[in-house]
């Protein structure tokens, strides 16, 4: 009913195109997998590792544009034909980078979308208790005083006054921790 005011339309209108809720997130999340794993942006030249960071910035660009989809991407599967053909797609340029598509290969999909999808929550989300719910920068260097090893870690930020760290900047060290990390395909099996 709230689509279809916010539509202007009937509300039961989007029924006569889907047949329930389900199919309208398989949608939702069809378009936003489209435009996160667009085939027009790999860049077949490059290097699996290069791919793989290309395609979770663009999409953590997709889920930083659309933060009240965050919940919806972590948590609704891939079903539909379409989102199979891009994932399909992306491992393909991948695979012509040098990634061997052997049965890990989905662990690592797995851990830099999670990885990406955690970090995009991590930005856009509200902070739990509302926006007061911010620390308090004064009363966080007191605290840091008292704590050597974090507060080495922490001063740089905190002195800025900006009191956050650069999530761009946080967000690619650990991508490429999480690739850089990754094995090289190790020679073919032998043949029996």
């Amino acid at each position: 009913r709230r689509l279809g005011a916010e539509l202007g339309s009937d509300p039961m209108a989007v029924y006569r195109h889907l047949p329930g809720k389900a199919e309208l997130l398989d949608g939702v999340t069809e378009i936003l997998w489209a435009e996160a794993l667009d085939p027009a942006a790999f860049r077949p030249e490059l290097p699996w590792r290069e791919q793989a960071a290309g395609i979770m910035r663009r999409l953590r660009r997709v889920l930083l544009g659309h933060p009240r989809a965050l919940p919806l991407l972590g948590t609704h599967p891939l079903v539909t034909e379409g989102q199979y053909r891009l994932v399909d797609a992306a491992l393909a340029a991948l695979e012509r980078g040098g990634l061997s598509l052997g049965p890990d290969a989905l662990h690592l999909v797995n851990a830099v979308v999670a990885y990406t999808l955690g970090h995009a929550l991590a930005e856009a989300a509200e902070p739990a208790g509302g926006a007061g719910g911010r620390p308090d920068l004064e009363q966080a260097q007191r605290n840091l005083q008292r704590l050597p090893h974090l507060s080495a870690i922490l001063s740089p930020w905190l002195g800025r006054g900006a009191g956050e760290m650069d999530a761009a900047r946080g967000f690619e060290t650990g991508l490429r921790a999480l690739l850089d990390g990754w094995p090289e395909p190790g020679p073919a099996p032998a043949a029996d």
